[in-house]
């Protein structure tokens, strides 16, 4: 049995859409690489030194707390993709952040092939990421960290 709550759940990929097409920090070319790296990079090594935030106060708390907290527009790196060699799974973990949702695990057509026995539909905590002009990647059981960057800044010309 579903509750209301779970009627209204969207499915995998529903309604999520590409919102940062002309966006230069999610160029996939050759040449951006190297700053995707450097990114990725810079934001592991400021997540650590701001994990002293976690017990400070002040300054330093609101810091970490921002790191942790991603939001829609966010430029994001998903906390394990520096340890990964394979440049496709790296491009995939830094790009910005569509939306973080609750919705259901499988789509419809999904579940009506599976043999579930009267089980419960499962649920995922989804983050989506636009990581390429025309790229979307859905991630779960995944920890995002926010890269601090300045939107208003000129555009980067790799």
């Amino acid at each position: 049995m579903t509750s209301d709550a779970d009627d209204r759940l969207k499915q995998p990929h529903q309604d999520v859409g590409r919102p940062y097409g002309d966006d230069p920090l999610l160029s996939l070319g050759k040449a951006a690489l190297p700053y995707r790296d450097a990114l990725i990079w810079a934001a592991e090594h400021l997540n650590r030194a701001a994990r002293t935030g976690a017990s400070a106060s002040g300054r330093a708390a609101q810091v970490w707390l921002r790191l942790r907290d991603p939001q829609p527009g966010d430029l994001v790196v998903e906390s394990g993709t520096h340890w990964r060699g394979d440049v496709q799974d790296r491009m995939k973990g830094l790009g910005r952040l569509i939306i973080k949702r609750r919705e259901w695990r499988h789509t419809d057509q999904q579940w009506a092939q599976l043999d579930t026995g009267g089980a419960q539909r499962p649920t995922d905590l989804a983050w989506y990421v636009q990581y390429g002009p025309r790229d979307v990647c859905r991630w779960t059981d995944c920890t995002f960290w926010v890269v601090p960057i300045d939107d208003s800044a000129e555009p980067l010309k790799w």
